[in-house]
């Protein structure tokens, strides 16, 4: 028989185990809600502009189009920014309508801007003042000429006036970047890494079902079987990376080479004379992996004598080694598994 169709055979029955079925549909259910709460945390702080009339419109733009520490929102309807408040949907919201246009002809703003708030906001008061910076900015032009004309100063500022209004034309900064380990752990919490995690973890169910059928003395290709596990779990693991948005052909190219870093991983495990042993592993390396492999806190930041204990887990390579690197590992793991395998069956 070729090993295309005992690899089917394989895969046909571990999809008759209940528990591997499971493990392997709630992989694309956990990327899901992953990706909807990263979304929802780099998020970030969103502000609602609604705007009448050509001068709240022109400071709404300038609103909108800039770089700010918020992110500016626009809306057409008062009603929905305030239901978008209630909810917290957004932080706050500026409404720029007619007493905001004739004021600002009169030279008299005196609440002239209406903001929407609640009462936990308390974000309100800094966000003014990126909305008066954005007013000052784009209308500064005018508001130095009408106080030239005031004090009947013969003199109008010219289209070069503008330039002293931004920072970057103005002055620069020099800015140096320097990551935190929280920081630079954060780097490597991805959805296509969660998973390859949750794989390491899943397939330690090959091998207890491979210590199972040698114990009932079932004349079955150990290896093969795990193969055909760890196959189904690489399916479902691009699947999830897709849902992520995280898929990449270099993502595939990694997945394909983890698919023999955990064939290896599985196999050798299946060496072992239990399933009460794998049964009592399986929680160690739950609880083992989230503090020691990088994927939530990367500890070698902080200390790097545990940095050699990362790669006791296969994540760490699919994490952080670049594809030679994992394929030499896979290598060496399989040929380690199968010799460890031939050694225990005599």
């Amino acid at each position: 028989m070729s090993v295309f169709w005992r690899i089917l055979i394989y895969i046909k029955r571990l999809c008759k185990m209940p528990a591997f079925v499971i493990a392997l549909l709630l992989m694309p259910v956990i990327a899901y809600g992953i990706k909807n709460f990263t979304t929802l945390e780099n998020k970030g702080i969103t502000v609602g502009v609604y705007a009448t009339g050509e001068v709240g419109k022109a400071v709404c733009e300038d609103l909108l189009s800039k770089d700010y520490v918020v992110k500016f929102e626009k809306y057409d309807s008062i009603e929905k920014m305030k239901e978008d408040v209630e909810f917290k949907t957004i932080e706050c919201g500026y409404v720029f309508e007619n007493s905001f246009e004739d004021g600002y002809k009169k030279g008299d703003l005196t609440r002239s801007i209406g903001c929407i708030t609640s009462n936990s906001s308390v974000l309100h008061k800094m966000i003014n003042e990126v909305v008066y910076s954005s007013i000052i900015t784009k209308q500064a032009p005018e508001i130095a000429n009408n106080y030239l004309k005031d004090k009947n100063i013969p003199v109008t500022v010219d289209d070069d006036y503008g330039k002293y209004m931004d920072s970057d034309k103005l002055f620069t900064v020099d800015t140096e970047y320097v990551d935190s380990p929280q920081i630079a752990s954060k780097k490597l919490f991805s959805v296509s890494n969660v998973v390859a995690l949750y794989t390491m973890l899943g397939v330690v169910l090959l091998s207890v079902n491979a210590v199972r059928d040698r114990k009932k003395g079932i004349r079955i290709n150990g290896y093969f079987c795990i193969f055909a596990g760890c196959l189904l779990f690489t399916i479902f693991s691009i699947i999830s990376s897709k849902i992520a948005g995280e898929l990449t052909n270099e993502a595939v190219l990694r997945y394909g080479i983890y698919l023999f870093v955990l064939s290896g991983f599985a196999y050798l495990l299946s060496a072992l004379p239990k399933e009460e042993i794998l049964f009592g592993i399986l929680p160690v390396l739950a609880v083992t992996s989230v503090v020691l492999s990088p994927i939530f806190i990367d500890v070698s930041k902080y200390l790097k004598i545990l940095e050699p204990l990362q790669y006791i887990y296969t994540v760490t390579y699919f994490a952080k080694a670049d594809v030679m690197t994992m394929g030499v590992v896979a290598i060496v793991l399989n040929a380690v598994a199968f010799l460890v395998n031939r050694i225990v069956k005599r």
